[in-house]
């Protein structure tokens, strides 16, 4: 059956059925800002998926922007709207550097590598269609019982840390994290301190299962 693999439903079915592929049956997913709300909805929807989240800065506040709805569905919105992602990138680097705290850390090597996939055919159409398609879901915060780590930031200037102390209490069985000296990006500025949270978080709860 046909689906959109730019929505959140579409890059849900996508995982699962990568899962179902690699003849995986439970998973811990990890998602990131705009990946944490499709991993709230897929531990929302399919459970039985899940055995248990990690959400890094969470942007799970997804709301529909009316004037942006509007302006994509003009008539030569699909022709100049990649033409116009192309010419914002001087702005797309502009909110890199607004994700790090510690602006040392941001080299031309990391810059670089966040450029690399502008080198991609298409790069400008794929993330047009994103913009276009990717549009709030219903999610049941309730429905989640997996257990669930966030970690956050207290410097994020992209997803203020609020947001995720909000959705830790709005969450049954939730376990935060606030972390200093970081942005947006904790597991690149520090990585250590990211990766040792959520062994710890995936020890305790493996330990709890066994």
């Amino acid at each position: 059956m046909p689906y959109n693999p730019y929505t959140v439903e579409g890059e849900a079915r996508l995982i699962l059925r990568l899962m179902e592929t690699l003849n995986i049956s439970r998973a811990v997913f990890v998602g990131h800002s705009a990946g944490a709300y499709t991993a709230l909805y897929i531990a929302s929807k399919h459970p039985e998926a899940v055995e248990a989240l990690v959400l890094i800065a969470p942007a799970w506040r997804m709301r529909d922007d009316g004037l942006q709805r509007l302006l994509l569905s003009l008539p030569l919105a699909d022709k100049y709207g990649p033409l116009l992602l192309r010419a914002a990138v001087p702005s797309l680097e502009q909110a890199l550097y607004n994700a790090w705290y510690n602006k040392s850390k941001l080299t031309q090597y990391v810059v670089n590598g966040y450029k690399y996939p502008l080198n991609a055919r298409d790069w400008d159409k794929g993330l047009y269609w994103l913009m276009k398609h990717r549009k709030p879901v219903e999610i049941d915060l309730d429905q989640i019982t997996t257990p669930v780590l966030i970690i956050h930031c207290t410097h994020d200037e992209i997803v203020p840390y609020e947001e995720g102390v909000q959705l830790h209490y709005m969450l049954k069985n939730s376990t935060l994290k606030l972390l200093e000296n970081c942005g947006h990006l904790p597991h690149e500025e520090i990585p250590e301190s990211t990766l040792e949270t959520i062994w710890r978080f995936l020890h305790l709860n493996t330990e709890e299962k066994s």
